[in-house]
């Protein structure tokens, strides 16, 4: 006979991505609706940007894809919020989003 898990506690074994507000997402598939669908723009892009497949997005990564060298150094300064020289994809994905409800509010 098998116990039955208390009411409210969490499978750790079980699939299933955190949401926010606490929820879990069991099906494994990104959330639906604005923001799953930019979560899905962003991690493509930081996955483009990322040409060596460290994980992270360095100085140079980042000039390839930016126009100039200034852009690029406010990229960084902006994004590498631990100052380690690179972009984690947290950091890559605070930046992204930010600027995108920057962007969302400067248009209404």
């Amino acid at each position: 006979v098998a116990a039955a898990a208390a009411p409210g506690a969490d499978d750790e074994s079980s699939a299933g991505a955190k949401m926010p507000g606490g929820q879990c997402n069991r099906s494994g598939k990104a959330p639906t609706g604005p923001r799953g669908t930019r979560d899905r723009e962003v991690h493509m892009a930081f996955k483009a940007m990322d040409l060596n497949l460290d994980s992270v997005i360095d100085d140079a990564e980042l000039m390839y894809f930016m126009r100039n060298t200034i852009e690029a150094e406010e990229m960084m300064v902006e994004a590498d919020t631990n100052c380690n020289g690179h972009i984690s994809y947290d950091e890559f994905r605070a930046v992204m989003l930010a600027d995108k409800d920057n962007n969302n509010h400067n248009t209404h």
